[in-house]
């Protein structure tokens, strides 16, 4: 038996030596033969506008030669799973009449939760916070599967995840319940489980945001954020779960925030202190460092244009740079075209023309990114459309995704108050519109014996929506409302005030962060939090509300 599992350990051996050797020969002999150009190209990940393949990206995969494009709602529809899949199929098509023919990496946030950009026919599974939640790590290695499931079969082959910032600021901007807890023991354990999963499903995961972006009170979108804590408690405390994780991960996602201890004058994206230093010299990472996107405002803040700090970015120790998304979280914040990606495209390129980006350096970043590709088979995939029914959205992942809102809701303390019987009252429901496709594939619509809901635009209700809301106030008797960080956003929680104030009886259910529901609690009849605005969080509060066991 000794003998047997020798043999099978020097098979083993032998095995991962020939692959290793493959994946470097097929990296090298592409090296090789690549021009400048088309290197440069590869260190670019962009975004552009189009449902399916269209002159934009012609001239992005083309021209620029781009290493990867990124996903968005408001830029490429993601209507549905078919179309998904069709549009990653014509780009990798598009990729394969390129010199070179090398693939795309087609990259997507879906973090679950919050941050889900496929939702429109995919399974949004509830987000990092109510995970944890569950008590269950081995839900996360299952979830990250299944969603690795539906990627792949869409054509999408890395997720911008897992999130392992910790949560130590409960008041922080941006992170919240998109990260796993406030212990970073915990935020190691689950995501090392959420690691495997999506090993398993064959996707590449971004571990987010080095050096940790959980204990900031400004969002680097708007803002630089500051994280000034001693070496010690980095180490403690934000550092703590990607050294632990580092040697399992592929990829890893630098933060737009400034750690004074780590380098006092540059922020971590543009710190070779932070990315070289610690990350690639300590920590021992050799797996490709990826920027978050270079059009968020916290970033640009000591920059004099987005060339030059791609530029900077790179020299720093970025491999791959993301060009993709808007400045602002809302829908008219400020974008990148495609004319402005092709004049980044060439400050990086006269970059290493003039000799300050030395070609050994872009030939290491471009290494390691073949290397990535090969490594999860992309290279030499083969175009096989898979059946999205037998992947997509199926039973059993539906089923798994109510297993781990109805676990995450059931494992907190029980509120002491009973709940109103809703089915015997009109009952108004008040939402933000920015939950309203989640919120109708529930039943909180039909709660009550008559309800009537009213969504408003923004997280903040304007005072014409507040005054429209009167009247639904005063026909209705009993409230629901659905509250989305009310903490932060003053005029919703005027609101909720106002209406604890009517003598109706209130129910709240703080959908992502919990500290709405200690802002409110003394005045509200009811308060669930579900630490995930998707549809399977909300149908299992509903289910409390009206009884129905919550039980997986």
């Amino acid at each position: 038996m000794l003998h047997t599992f020798i043999e099978k350990s020097i098979i083993g051996l032998l095995t991962l030596v020939f692959c290793s050797y493959q994946t470097c020969h097929a990296t090298s002999s592409y090296l090789s033969t690549m021009s400048v150009e088309e290197k440069v190209g590869q260190l670019l990940m962009v975004h552009f506008h189009g449902e399916d393949v269209n002159e934009e990206a012609e001239s992005l995969v083309q021209q620029a030669h781009v290493g990867g494009i990124i996903y968005f709602n408001w830029s490429n529809g993601l209507h549905n799973p078919k179309q998904v899949q069709k549009l990653s199929r014509n780009l990798q098509n598009l990729a394969q009449k390129t010199d070179h023919k090398i693939p795309l990496i087609i990259a997507v946030d879906q973090e679950g939760g919050v941050v889900s950009r496929l939702k429109k026919g995919f399974t949004v599974f509830p987000g990092n916070g109510a995970l944890a939640k569950t008590g269950i790590p081995a839900l996360a290695e299952k979830c990250a599967f299944a969603t690795a499931e539906e990627l792949k079969t869409v054509g999408v082959n890395m997720i911008l995840g897992p999130v392992v910032d910790v949560n130590v600021n409960p008041f922080n901007p941006v992170i919240g319940v998109r990260s796993f807890s406030n212990s970073p023991e915990k935020v190691v354990v689950y995501a090392k489980e959420a690691l495997k999963g999506f090993r398993k499903g064959r996707i590449i995961s971004v571990l987010k945001h080095f050096p940790g972006h959980g204990d900031v009170t400004l969002d680097s979108h708007v803002d630089l954020p500051i994280v000034d804590k001693s070496l010690e408690k980095l180490h403690e405390t934000e550092l703590f779960p990607f050294k632990a994780l580092c040697s399992e991960a592929d990829a890893m996602m630098t933060a737009h925030l400034l750690v004074p201890a780590l380098d006092p004058f540059n922020c971590a994206t543009l710190s070779k202190r932070i990315t070289k230093g610690l990350l690639r010299d300590e920590f021992g990472f050799d797996g490709v460092i990826m920027s978050d996107s270079l059009v968020m405002k916290g970033f640009l803040t000591n920059c004099p244009n987005i060339g030059e700090a791609a530029i900077r970015a790179f020299e720093a120790g970025c491999d791959m740079l993301i060009l993709g998304g808007k400045q602002l979280l809302s829908e008219d914040g400020f974008e990148l075209t495609c004319e402005d990606t092709l004049v980044i495209y060439h400050h990086l390129l006269e970059a290493v023309y003039s000799g300050r980006v030395p070609e050994e350096r872009l030939n290491s970043s471009v290494s390691r990114i073949l290397k990535l590709k090969d490594k999860y088979g992309l290279i030499n995939e083969v175009d096989n459309e898979k059946d999205i029914t037998v992947y997509v959205n199926t039973p059993s992942h539906k089923k798994l995704a109510r297993e781990i809102a109805c676990r995450a809701l059931r494992n907190q303390e029980e509120n002491p108050q009973k709940p109103t019987n809703f089915g015997e009252m009109r009952v108004a429901v008040f939402a933000p519109e920015l939950i309203q496709y989640d919120l109708n594939l529930t039943t909180l619509a039909t709660i009550g014996n008559e309800t009537k809901t009213m969504f408003f635009e923004e997280l903040n209700p304007t005072n014409d929506e507040q005054m429209k809301a009167d009247n639904l106030i005063n026909w209705a008797e009993a409230i629901i409302v659905c509250s989305y960080n009310a903490w932060k956003n003053n005029q919703q929680a005027l609101f909720i005030q106002k209406l604890t104030n009517t003598n109706k009886p209130v129910t709240i259910i703080a959908l992502r962060d919990p500290q709405d529901s200690e802002y409110v609690q003394n005045d509200a009849n009811f308060i669930i939090s579900t630490s995930s605005p998707d549809a399977y969080s909300i149908q299992s509060a509903v289910d409390i509300l009206t009884g129905v066991p919550n039980v997986p």
